[in-house]
């Protein structure tokens, strides 16, 4: 599971509902739950970063802890 905030509304959590991550954390596995849960969101945009950006580094900080997790 992954916990989403720094956008519009309180922080919310994902969980690996299709299985993503069943046999195990795989840069791939993570890259596909990482792009999945950035997809859930709707993301705002003010003078510190546009919707996009926010969306995109959704992406990368889940892929990289997912991968961080996997290399304990």
């Amino acid at each position: 599971r992954a916990v989403i905030g720094a956008r519009p509304g309180r922080a919310m959590v994902v969980r690996d509902e299709e299985g993503l991550l069943a046999g195990g954390i795989t840069p791939e596995g993570a890259q596909a739950f990482a792009r999945e849960a950035a997809g859930r969101f709707r993301f705002g945009s003010n003078l510190r970063g546009s919707a996009q950006y926010r969306q995109e580094i959704c992406q990368v900080l889940v892929r990289r802890g997912l991968l961080a997790m996997e290399g304990e």
